[in-house]
């Protein structure tokens, strides 16, 4: 990454993390974080789930487009969930490539 962006992503991580210092509790802090991720990855839905924990949550950033993404998500999740559990690893999706392409 060049300076600049780089620069451009420490900006919006200080500004993420300022505007989350507020928060009432543990809760308002990861959806915040939902919330500032889904934006700034320019996504219509975000969403994080964390079975052992019974941690479910979602973020429409874009509402022309959420149904149809919640509709794909509550198609695939049963099988994304399936493949984390089997490989004893998270499943990240939509996140930059191995190279820093941009997404």
């Amino acid at each position: 990454q060049a300076l600049t962006e780089q620069t451009a992503e420490l900006e919006w991580l200080f500004k993420v993390t300022s505007d989350l210092k507020g928060a009432s509790d543990e809760r308002s802090v990861v959806e915040g974080l939902l919330k500032s991720a889904t934006e700034r990855l320019g996504s219509g839905l975000g969403t994080l789930s964390v079975p052992d924990r019974r941690l479910s949550m979602e973020y429409e950033s874009n509402p022309q487009h959420a149904q149809v993404l919640r509709q794909a998500w509550s198609q695939a999740r049963p099988h994304l969930l399936s493949w984390s559990q089997r490989q004893r690893r998270p499943l990240v999706m939509n996140g930059a490539g191995r190279n820093g392409q941009s997404i």
